[in-house]
């Protein structure tokens, strides 16, 4: 029979360690319940109003002034808020699909 020495009795309790964190995860793992209900949570819509700026709008418009828009406004929303323009050649070279910045 051989001799039980340090080495081997670590080897062995080194086994059994393992073979029972084995066995641990195997029971864990078999008693959860699998037909338990999921329960899906959709999240809430919450409306955000678009941020506003204020743009100043003068030159060869109606109304000049300071104007309070949406962020998502264009140039041309700025110049309707300013009841449009007096001089048509100042549209040349504009591009008027350019968001506003406040």
């Amino acid at each position: 029979m051989p001799e039980l020495t340090a080495r081997n009795l670590s080897f062995i309790v080194l086994v059994a360690a393992t073979v029972a964190a084995v066995l641990a995860a195997v029971v864990l793992l078999a008693r959860q319940d699998d037909n338990a209900p999921v329960r899906i949570i959709a999240p809430t819509a919450q409306q955000e109003s678009p941020a506003q700026v204020r743009v100043y709008v003068n030159g060869a418009v109606v109304n000049p002034g300071v104007y309070t828009l949406d962020s998502e406004s264009r140039i041309t929303d700025a110049l309707d808020a300013a009841a449009g323009i007096t001089d048509k050649d100042i549209l040349d070279g504009l591009n008027l699909a350019l968001r506003v910045k406040g």
